[in-house]
């Protein structure tokens, strides 16, 4: 990359088709030094820098971690645990680390064995500029067909806090007010109060990855203050349901809480 022959070509074809991101996938099939060699990865990295320091793009660099022995979960989250030498750790401003949902941790959340490797969990291992985001993402792959005609696997984001909370608390047997807090926690967008419940379903159902019917029941766990009941608190936010006209149907409130 430093002396590369198609570095001017790579630098001008970025600049005509006005490019914004490049993504150098695999890492290891974009040079010819040896992938353990601290110095000599660092001047490769150092090059991408340049890069995109020149042409004010980002750069992401995709890189294999180590073996896990079979356990596909024991990475998520480490920064160290990319393979090779380290300096390419070191050099970048973030790094994430990509894991697909082991057979274990499907059990534990009753999902099938034949649906959990279209899981994925995504995880911060290094953020220079940023707080670092300690709590997993995870993604489901969806099949969508493109023009050519092929199917490719599309992330689709799913909240799972509900299930890992049932597994921590109950064994991943019943929902409970908290559970349901913590999966219309991630409906709400920033700013907004209330959403009917007719409007709040089928965004339940698909943040939560769950089925109409417990979409339907479940949101009327959460506190009712027609009830004088407390609304329950998810991070900074609290939430409770109230009844709503015309046909007394439910409403779901949120609101922000300060520091």
């Amino acid at each position: 990359m430093v002396h590369g022959k198609h570095k001017e070509e790579i630098e001008s074809f970025i600049i005509e088709n006005n490019i914004e991101a490049l993504f150098v996938d695999p890492f290891i099939s974009r040079h010819n030094v040896s992938e353990n060699d601290n110095t000599y990865i660092d001047k490769v990295v150092s090059a991408y820098k340049a890069m995109a320091g020149k042409l004010s793009i980002a750069i992401n660099i995709v890189h294999h971690t180590r073996k896990t022995n079979n356990d596909s979960e024991s990475h998520a989250g480490d920064a160290e645990s990319g393979r090779g030498a380290s300096s390419l750790k070191d050099a970048a401003r973030a790094v994430t680390t990509i894991a697909r949902m082991p057979a274990t941790t499907a059990k534990k959340l009753k999902i099938l064995d034949d649906e959990c490797g279209k899981y994925v969990r995504v995880d911060v291992g290094k953020s220079s500029f940023t707080v670092h985001e300690t709590k997993a993402k995870w993604f489901y792959l969806e099949s969508v067909r493109i023009s050519n005609g092929e199917d490719i696997g599309v992330p689709a984001a799913r909240n799972l806090d509900p299930l890992f909370a049932m597994v921590d608390q109950h064994g991943g047997t019943k929902w409970m007010r908290k559970t349901v807090a913590l999966a219309v926690d991630h409906i709400f967008t920033k700013g907004q109060t209330e959403i009917p419940g007719s409007d709040l379903r089928d965004r339940f159902m698909a943040a939560n990855n769950i089925g109409k019917s417990v979409a339907n029941e479940k949101v009327t766990l959460l506190p009712n203050v027609d009830n004088d009941e407390k609304p329950i608190r998810i991070r900074q936010k609290e939430y409770w349901i109230t009844r709503s006209a015309p046909k007394n149907s439910w409403m779901v409130h949120c609101q922000e809480l300060s520091e």
